[in-house]
């Protein structure tokens, strides 16, 4: 089924010297300027299937121009990550994220997703990558990603949650100490720290959402405005943003919570040498970006694609609509 998926796609796009295949919508001039990607894990198939049927359609946003990149066909083709002998000259970038055996051969396989920080080498195909995105001059930096069949141990837990958006947006620092601690040092206000301390023990079980607060603290960030104005037009679609059960989650691990279906990266994400593309859209370009993870429906795996494709496609219109109409 997916092999024809692969043809037609290739037919709508453009391949790059460096092995990607790029395609560009919309006018040059637009004041709007979406960078979108999509293949950056081989096995992770929805996004390049949403990107085919997007191109297939009418380009309806004209004051939106796109310029779209298939990162990894090879990978997609034989459905799985790429991997590199720990012999190889480049075994150590991109960088590592774990090992296997393989054959009685230790391999490293690459994430491909957080090899966009500074380093001395930089392979073809990711240079390539970052001169389209400085030639369009991003104002929104979109990447696609689905958790399907990978070693992630909370696979099950997440089985059915829809689509997750993981925000990467200008901020202040102020900003984000704010959304993450909202009294600050224990030694300056005693008293409102241990009323803190005492509202969040009970907090779970009043059911209150910590993002309440975190969307109080930004709702002057015309960034956060920005994608919850995206995030609401796409759930207006009727599709499945992740709920109240994956953002308690989230929040127990210590992420900066957005509201449901949505998670902030961090601060130290833009000045770490471990970037993924929409931090490193942030820090060249100062435009915010999302990169969505969407996952199976309960128990169907792989047999749910279509269900993550229409996601990634509604997110996708969901950021062109908006876009489209500006201010």
């Amino acid at each position: 089924m997916l092999k024809p998926e692969i043809d037609a796609l290739a037919r709508l796009t453009m391949r790059d010297p460096s092995g990607i295949f790029v395609t560009v919508r919309g006018d040059p001039g637009a004041e709007q300027r979406l960078y979108l990607l999509v293949g950056t894990h081989g096995q992770e198939i929805a996004g390049p299937i949403a990107l085919k049927q997007l191109l297939e359609g009418e380009w309806r946003w004209p004051n939106v121009s796109m310029i779209a990149v298939w990162q990894d066909p090879r990978g997609y083709e034989e459905e799985g990550y790429g991997f590199l002998s720990a012999e190889g000259d480049e075994s150590c970038w991109p960088p590592l994220w774990g090992y296997r055996m393989n054959q009685e051969r230790f391999w490293v396989y690459i994430d491909e997703n957080s090899a966009w920080g500074n380093t001395a080498v930089i392979p073809p195909r990711h240079q390539a990558m970052r001169d389209l995105m400085h030639q369009l001059q991003p104002t929104f930096c979109l990447t696609l990603h689905e958790t399907v069949r990978s070693e992630v141990k909370q696979d099950l837990f997440w089985a059915g949650a829809g689509i997750l958006l993981i925000e990467a947006l200008p901020m202040s620092t102020a900003e984000h100490v704010a959304a993450l601690d909202p009294v600050g040092d224990p030694f300056t206000n005693p008293i409102a720290w241990a009323g803190r301390l005492l509202f969040e023990w009970i907090r779970p079980m009043l059911g209150i959402s910590r993002w309440r607060h975190t969307a109080k603290v930004l709702q002057s960030n015309p960034y956060y405005c920005l994608t919850t104005r995206i995030a609401q037009r796409f759930a207006e679609t009727g599709r499945v943003l992740a709920g109240k059960r994956w953002m308690q989650y989230m929040e127990y691990l210590g992420d900066l919570v957005l509201g449901l279906g949505r998670v902030g990266h961090a601060l130290d994400w833009t000045i770490s040498d471990w970037k993924t593309a929409t931090d490193y859209a942030i820090v060249h370009y100062g435009c915010p970006g999302v990169t969505t993870e969407t996952f199976q429906v309960a128990a169907e795996g792989l047999r749910g694609i279509d269900f993550r494709v229409a996601q990634q496609l509604k997110y996708v219109e969901a950021v062109l609509s908006v876009l489209n109409e500006g201010e």
